[in-house]
């Protein structure tokens, strides 16, 4: 059977949700400094990063099993470096720019781990540690794949 595109797809409903969870994000870092009189209510805004794993989850599966229901299978590799493609290229430039601009002003050492999303492996993350949240999703687009190919195995019996 010959591949189909699968990733064209858009749900409006999925992009409000994917609004609603950056306005949380942006509106708990903005404020997260002020006293605790305003705060308050944008300490929900950290759940802004729950609800942006669970939409990845979701959309991730909802593609994988979409190809593997046109198609029979899915190409593993293929899907995965998809998924490197849209997310890694943006994370190298902005660690780049990151750590060009504050290697001017800091003698910080350069971490390896950091170009193999390793860093949520230290026991603290010594600099760009908004980067945790990209690190749990590479592990995911990585692991994801390899475990439903595994488990596909068994269901289709």
């Amino acid at each position: 059977m010959s591949s189909v595109c699968v990733y064209k797809r858009r749900n409006a409903n999925l992009d409000l949700l994917r609004t609603v969870a950056i306005l949380l994000v942006l509106i708990y870092h903005i404020f997260q400094d002020l006293p605790y009189q305003i705060t308050w209510l944008t300490e929900y805004g950290k759940y802004g990063v729950h609800l942006f794993f669970a939409l990845s989850g979701y959309l991730i599966g909802g593609i994988w099993f979409r190809e593997h229901a046109l198609n029979g299978h899915v190409r593993t590799f293929h899907f995965i470096m998809n998924r490197i493609l849209r997310t890694v290229p943006p994370y190298f430039a902005a660690f780049t720019l990151y750590f060009t601009i504050r290697s001017q002003f800091f003698s910080d050492p350069f971490y390896w781990e950091f170009l193999c999303f390793l860093q949520n492996y230290f026991e603290y993350i010594p600099y760009y540690d908004i980067s945790w949240s990209l690190c749990i999703e590479e592990h995911f687009y990585l692991a994801l794949p390899i475990l439903l190919k595994i488990s596909w195995k068994y269901i289709e019996r």
